[in-house]
């Protein structure tokens, strides 16, 4: 394959770059099954000791868990996976750049205004949720328990600033090797494709130097069942950041294959164990169409998109976008559970509760 003299009049840009990405594609990078084979893959659940942490005088080993911290607000955290994961990950099945988060995937401010309404309202029924009310109220040692509404509504579809990760590799593996069937709505292991699949990777302590700043927080645990499934952290952006590009993030590219996307599907159950079917999952296809919204909302909806933007917006640019999002006034919250079977009764949910958090790992340590 020849590339085209630049005098050529015949000379086309297009044509040498398709002609370097056949190339790229070609020789450059292995099947996915071939990366885990060759690279330095972490174990889980053999109770291997991290040799890392261990130099440094803390012993922890690749038993998967929840381990109970406390957060810079002052609230437990049930950080789910191992311990002190050495990277966290971020698989997709093609790549994207830049790497943003869904919100700033929007084009328009209406339809960033009307995401951020349906985020919030959204964020609100979760404070109606019989469980997550329960676990709200519920204190250890006096401490309360982080309830994360925000990445909540990350993990149930809704658009948001954060961009999720997650401590276990072969989860990031799922989402870099499989790809979501609108038709059967279901996820489906990808056979073939051009395009090439990419796994990031970074180091969680990096980011976590200044916890005020807040780039980076391991999810864990939450009242509703998928953080916890894909042992979930997040990264929260801003406008203009691009993950990509954050210092010490670190890319694998590799070419998709039929064989090594099919085992990674059934190693979690086609989806389903990363993604458990419950009413948060029903209520939030209804919250991706809501137009109505209180005002209250729409008002908490406006300062969401001037914090994103960094600007204010006039009355009359206000007026004028929420006209064409077609956003209307409703007198009550548009978001019920009211048509699922949730259970309020306390003996249950503190059942509930117990099972949840049958795997607490606490460790030691002393405050100066």
């Amino acid at each position: 394959m020849g590339i085209t003299d630049p005098r050529d009049k015949n000379y086309n840009c297009i044509k040498i770059k398709k002609e370097f990405l056949v190339l790229k594609k070609r020789f450059a990078y292995p099947t996915l099954s071939e990366l885990i084979d060759n690279a330095d893959i972490p174990t889980y659940d053999t109770g291997k000791v991290n040799e890392r942490y261990q130099k440094l005088g803390i012993h922890v080993n690749d038993i998967e868990a929840q381990y109970a911290t406390i957060n810079m607000d002052g609230e437990i955290v049930f950080q789910t996976g191992v311990e002190f994961p050495n990277y966290v990950y971020r698989g997709q099945n093609q790549d994207f750049i830049p790497c943003i988060p869904s919100i700033a995937r929007l084009k328009s401010d209406k339809e960033k205004f009307l995401a951020f309404c349906r985020n919030i309202a959204f964020e609100d029924a979760l404070d109606e949720h019989p469980y997550v009310k329960f676990c709200k109220e519920q204190r250890m040692n006096g401490i309360p328990l982080h309830i994360n509404k925000q990445a909540l509504a990350q993990h149930y579809g809704l658009h948001t600033n954060m961009l999720d990760v997650t401590s276990n590799f072969y989860v990031a593996c799922f989402f870099a090797s499989c790809y979501w069937d609108k038709k059967s709505k279901s996820y489906l292991p990808i056979k073939k494709s051009n395009d090439l699949g990419v796994i990031y990777r970074a180091n969680p302590i990096y980011f976590m130097r200044d916890l005020r700043k807040n780039t980076f927080n391991f999810v864990g645990w939450q009242p509703l069942t998928r953080p916890a499934q894909q042992r979930a952290g997040s990264f929260t952006l801003h406008k203009g950041d691009c993950f990509a590009s954050l210092p010490g993030i670190q890319k694998i590219l590799f070419k998709h294959d039929e064989k090594s996307s099919r085992k990674i599907w059934e190693m979690f159950n086609q989806g389903k164990n990363l993604f458990p079917d419950d009413p948060a999952s029903k209520l939030s296809i209804h919250a991706n169409e809501l137009s109505l919204f209180t005002k209250e909302q729409i008002s908490r909806a406006w300062r969401s998109l001037e914090i994103w933007e960094g600007r204010e917006f006039s009355k009359r640019s206000k007026k004028y976008i929420q006209r064409k999002s077609k956003v209307k006034l409703s007198l009550i919250k548009p978001l019920s559970w009211k048509s699922f079977n949730i259970t309020s009764n306390r003996n249950r949910n503190e059942e509930k509760m117990n099972k949840d958090l049958n795997n607490i790992k606490l460790r030691m340590v002393y405050k100066g």
